[in-house]
């Protein structure tokens, strides 16, 4: 019998469409966690297939992706989001799970002259801007605080006004060599296009909405 496949996704409500169906099949195992963990295991073979971040794919060879699906945004994303408590940037401090996202906030600043110290915290934004004079969420951390005044950015808004291209995040990936890459392949496909066609009843389910 062949042993279910160990899939990794991230605990967002932007990855929903993309594990539609995924969670009720027998034959696939599930585990949930922030993108730099979902890094660590998939490398280390602890998962067969995940949604890690894009900045993986450059560090390690052996790890590449699927075509098709992934967490992308052409314009304002909503849920990576950077805070500041002025107008001095020495300090920044983001969530600890977050990869791709810090790398893309360093060329952000980088280009309005910021070269700050970086402490990876919880995704608390007041215990964040108390330690450091920015903060960066991602996740629902962010969309929940998308109306907070101390609200600088939205990291792929700044991304297209500085290259005028959409940003990737993050992207479904196995190892190279893994021997079901095929039939993840088509998990995947089949899962992300039954996700964007049922985004209004993901949207109630999760919101807990009956209409």
């Amino acid at each position: 019998m062949t042993a279910p496949l160990k899939i990794g996704a991230v605990p967002y409500l932007n990855a929903l469409p993309l594990i539609e169906g995924l969670e009720s099949r027998p034959d696939i195992h599930m585990t949930f966690a922030p993108p730099a963990n979902l890094e660590m295991e998939l490398d280390a073979g602890r998962l067969d297939g995940a949604l890690v971040p894009v900045a993986a794919l450059f560090e390690r060879p052996h790890i590449s992706m699927f075509p098709f699906s992934g967490i992308a945004s052409d314009y304002e994303s909503g849920s990576v989001l950077f805070f500041s408590a002025g107008s001095k940037i020495r300090k920044v401090a983001h969530d600890e799970g977050s990869r791709t996202s810090v790398l893309l906030l360093k060329v952000l600043l980088q280009e309005r002259g910021h070269s700050p110290e970086w402490i990876p915290m919880a995704p608390d934004l007041a215990a964040m801007l108390e330690a450091a004079d920015g903060a960066l969420l991602i996740g629902d951390e962010a969309l929940a605080r998308r109306r907070d005044s101390r609200l600088d950015f939205d990291l792929v808004d700044r991304w297209r006004r500085l290259t005028d291209l959409p940003f990737v995040f993050a992207v479904w990936a196995a190892r190279t060599d893994h021997p079901r890459r095929s039939e993840m392949a088509k998990l995947f496909t089949d899962a992300s296009v039954q996700g964007l066609s049922r985004l209004d009843s993901l949207a109630h389910r999760k919101s807990g909405c009956k209409g």
